[in-house]
Parts: structure tokens; C-alpha cells; sequence
């Protein structure tokens, strides 16, 4: 399944956003109601994640975020990738610290007037790794 993130978002996802990247690069920008779990760290701390919610995965450029995919899915788990990774998305979920710089808005805002298009798909990985 592919699909527009933006569109995805809106159509009442109700899992974990997990930006993979490392906190420095979270706090420039990221995806709004985002957790930073870096990669590194997640690796040698993979049982901290249930399965209780889905979980979207993020990385820069997408193989990190790939990777935990795979992690997950042999767990069971049901698990999404943002394809291509965060550096090309533009879309109105994006969001830093500072929130003079923030484009996005809460989840459950769905002011269709200041939608930006983006090109990135979320991908659902399901026996992709068996």
C-alpha cells in the first residue's frame, strides 16, 4: 500500500510517528506529534516499542527507517515506512521546535486551503522481511 502522507495523516491514522534521526536534525524540523527515537539508540533498545499501535518510521533518507521496518514486521508488528525518507518532504504536517518556522498543524486539523502537495509516499511493510 502507497499512499500521499498528508492524505494518509488525514484519513485518521491513529499510530506512532517515529522520526529516527538524530535529535539535532528533530529539532530543525520534523513531522508534527513526532516522537525522536534515534536510530542508534533504538538498535540496541528494539523491545521499548509495542505493538499495541501502529508505527510509521522515518529516517532522512529512508534505508535506516526501512531497516527498523524490518525489525518490527518479523515481530509481527504492524509497521509503515515514509518513503525516500524526511529531506524531501514539503507537506503541512511539518513542523520544528520553533514554532515560528512551523508549516504544520495538529493531526486532526483538516483546513484544506493550505494543503501543500507532497510527493513521498508511506509504504505498509507486512511480510515484506519474512
Amino acid at each position: 500500500i502507497e499512499t500521499d502522507l498528508d492524505a494518509w495523516l488525514e484519513q485518521g491514522y491513529t499510530g506512532r510517528l517515529i522520526d529516527l534521526r538524530t535529535p539535532e536534525e528533530y529539532n530543525v524540523s520534523h513531522l508534527c506529534e513526532a516522537e525522536n527515537i534515534p536510530f542508534l539508540w533504538l538498535q540496541d533498545n528494539r523491545q521499548t516499542l509495542t505493538g499495541e499501535r501502529p508505527l510509521l518510521f522515518y529516517c532522512a533518507r529512508g534505508s535506516e527507517s526501512l531497516l527498523v521496518c524490518g525489525w518490527y514486521d518479523r515481530m509481527g508488528y504492524e509497521v509503515y515506512n515514509l518513503g525516500g525518507g524526511y529531506r524531501f518532504y514539503q507537506g503541512k504536517y511539518q513542523c520544528s521546535l520553533d514554532r515560528h518556522f512551523c508549516r504544520g498543524f495538529s493531526l486532526t486539523d483538516a483546513d484544506q486551503s493550505t494543503r501543500i502537495k507532497m510527493v513521498k509516499t508511506v509504504m505498509k511493510i507486512k511480510g515484506f522481511f519474512a
